[in-house]
């Protein structure tokens, strides 16, 4: 998710590669070594930033096509800051200036932060409809089946396995009868391992396992929900 840290860590990117940037051109104009230290150190803070907002986005499918947009504008940035710097350094201090006024100027920098501001607006988007959305609890499989019953549109369906009656594979079969699209999250507290050999679950479907928190729980719905895992029984 973009909240608390995730969020700060974008921010950080985009003023990482303007430090980068900006010690590059200290560079090329004092010939001073000193004059990278900052660029030394950006370079290694866009990488720490690159790597967070990937895992803050892994569970997001949506925002895998920024982030490899991301990966790839930081790739290709510090690689022709780089070779600028060494051809000043080995003397070239002509073709150093020269490949500085040839460079693509302000548009990288510009894409980077347009990635971002697409991947935050992404967020915030699915934030609010995750909001929007509403949660009707059921005390076992027959009170589920009678919400279902007059419910038309339900998005997801999170059930114990081990239920007395109808457990949670039987379960999700007479949900499908009516609601086909139905995505499905179970949970137990035996293991994945233990349910899938035992025949209760087929292997790849979306399993939550006890104890949980309301955050693991919140992220493991989300990712049902965006596709990002296979959750149907066969």
């Amino acid at each position: 998710m973009w909240l608390g840290d995730q969020q700060k860590q974008s921010f950080a990117l985009v003023r990482h590669t303007l430090d980068v940037e900006s010690g590059q051109r200290g560079f090329l104009l004092t010939g001073q070594p000193e004059s990278l230290v900052p660029y030394e150190a950006a370079i290694g803070r866009i990488d720490g930033s690159v790597r967070a907002l990937g895992a803050a986005t892994a569970d997001n499918p949506r925002q895998q096509a920024g982030m490899k947009r991301l990966r790839e504008l930081s790739t290709a940035s510090q690689a022709r800051l780089g070779q600028t710097i060494a051809l000043y350094r080995n003397g070239d201090h002509a073709g150093a200036t020269t490949r500085q006024q040839l460079a693509p100027g302000r548009a990288p920098m510009d894409e980077i932060r347009n990635v971002v501001t697409g991947m935050k607006a992404q967020e915030s988007e699915l934030l609010r409809s995750r909001k929007r959305a509403t949660v009707r609890q059921a005390g076992d499989a027959s009170q589920a089946l009678a919400v279902l019953a007059v419910t038309p549109r339900v998005d997801l369906l999170f059930t114990d396995i081990v239920m007395p009656g109808m457990n949670g594979r039987q379960l999700s079969d007479r949900a499908r009868e009516t609601h086909p699209d139905l995505k499905m999250l179970y949970t137990t507290g035996f293991t994945r391992n233990a349910v899938v050999h035992n025949g209760v679950l087929d292997p790849g479907v979306a399993l939550n396992s006890k104890p949980f928190t309301i955050e693991e729980l919140a992220a493991k719905v989300r990712r049902v929900l965006d596709g990002s895992r296979a959750n149907r029984p066969k």
